[in-house]
């Protein structure tokens, strides 16, 4: 029986530091690693975004607004993660006042275009990119409750995050198990169960 992918989905915002933090230390790590080919990935850049009689109103302000709405064309333009996530990871480990200074060298060492990303971003195509972060960020169940918000196979991991790839392992139902997943320690399954869409946390 062929394994099947791993599901991970990352909501996110883009001036979050947590975000930052997971995204260049626990999640850039993983998707480099051989354990990428068995992961099917979701970057939702919306976040604890809130729609307001004044519009749309982002937690760290306008300039985040701003990133998710890019980092959400570069995701519409890419086939696959391995075109768009160096790129947002780029980004993301320019946290702080740097992170706005660093959209063009990041865009441009990894193939994107700045200004076409922009152009997006700004544009009706950014809008309609935006309101269907917001619409699946907000039809989580059970609900977000802060960012970083990962879930695998359908299971938020909660403050659990950091562990991602323990979760990625256990939910591999290869025999035998990749190399990566066979250098845990065998208590890193400890309280996890099968939910009936592969083991997850319980």
């Amino acid at each position: 029986m062929a394994q099947e992918s791993v599901l991970v989905e990352f909501f996110e915002e883009s001036l979050c530091p947590y975000c930052a933090q997971f995204s260049t230390k626990v999640l850039g790590p993983l998707l480099r690693s051989n354990l990428s080919q068995y992961i099917e990935f979701n970057l939702v850049p919306y976040g604890n975004a809130k729609q307001t009689s004044k519009g749309l109103e982002c937690q760290h302000g306008p300039l985040e607004c701003r990133l998710n709405r890019i980092f959400a064309c570069a995701i519409d333009q890419s086939k696959t993660q391995e075109d768009y996530w160096p790129f947002v990871e780029c980004v993301e480990g320019a946290y702080g006042d740097k992170i706005e200074g660093s959209l063009k060298g990041c865009a441009k060492d990894n193939g994107f275009n700045l200004k076409d990303l922009e152009d997006c971003a700004s544009g009706k195509r950014g809008d309609a990119l935006e309101q269907a972060a917001g619409e699946q960020t907000n039809s989580l169940q059970p609900a977000h409750q802060y960012v970083p918000w990962v879930v695998v196979n359908g299971v938020p991991l909660e403050d659990e995050y950091v562990n991602l790839q323990k979760y990625v392992c256990v939910a591999i139902r290869e025999i035998p198990k990749p190399a990566l997943c066979l250098q845990l320690s065998k208590s890193a399954a400890a309280g996890v169960v099968d939910t009936g869409r592969g083991y997850m946390i319980a």
